[in-house]
């Protein structure tokens, strides 16, 4: 068990440093631009693994109430706490200038309404998932709970990836202005996501069955 968890954390992280890296270098995305990008990228996956977790448990045999909320709890806990203190290394850095991302943030949310209006809601979302993972968790019996915290951590692993890796796109390299962006309903659009959240939950179902079956569990542990 402790391999096979070895062996998930090393994937991981190779996708984290080749995806992070790999886009941090680029400074014709001043966005993009800063160590602080495959950290963000990290911190949400975690927090998104998180609420993958609460959200695959239910289906367990023995449900919430084999599941240590407890942990879960303060692992969310850490993560947001970790978040918050690397937006305001962002920011303070912004400030002192020797942070073309943060520059660059500035400059989108001053000049687009839409940028602006993207910044206000996750500040917001973030208040709203702050407030609910700091705020003491009921009883494992109120599923309905830990459900709403389960997708609200998944929307916000997702929405941060849409933001950096989608959003940016409408922002030109060079010149002013914003390009036009719409999403269709085709392979390339809504359906292709609906594939890929298709194939993330397999993935999950796959290794969350694999787990659980191996190494073989008696009966009595099961009961």
């Amino acid at each position: 068990m402790r391999a096979v968890g070895v062996l998930l954390a090393l994937s991981a992280l190779s996708v984290l440093v080749y995806t992070g890296g790999e886009m941090m270098v680029i400074r014709a995305r001043p966005l993009w631009h800063t160590p602080f990008l495959p950290i963000n990228l990290a911190l949400t996956g975690a927090l998104g693994t998180l609420g993958a977790v609460l959200l695959v448990v239910r289906w367990m045999p023995q449900g919430l109430a084999g599941c240590p909320l407890a942990l879960a709890r303060r692992l969310a806990q850490g993560v947001t706490a970790a978040l918050v203190l690397v937006a305001l290394a962002w920011a303070v850095l912004g400030l002192a200038g020797q942070s073309p991302s943060f520059t660059e943030a500035v400059s989108l949310f001053n000049e687009f309404g839409a940028w602006k209006l993207a910044l206000v809601g996750s500040i917001v979302g973030g208040l709203v998932l702050l407030a609910m993972i700091w705020a003491p968790w009921r009883a494992p019996a109120c599923g309905t709970q830990t459900l709403v915290f389960a997708l609200a951590m998944l929307v916000a692993a997702w929405v941060f990836r849409w933001i950096v890796f989608m959003a940016v796109q409408t922002v030109p390299k060079f010149g002013a202005g914003l390009y036009l962006q719409g999403v269709s309903w085709g392979s390339d659009g809504v359906l292709g996501m609906a594939g890929v959240f298709g194939l993330v939950a397999a993935l999950i179902t796959i290794v969350t069955w694999g787990l659980f079956r191996f190494p073989p569990r008696s009966s009595a542990a099961l009961a």
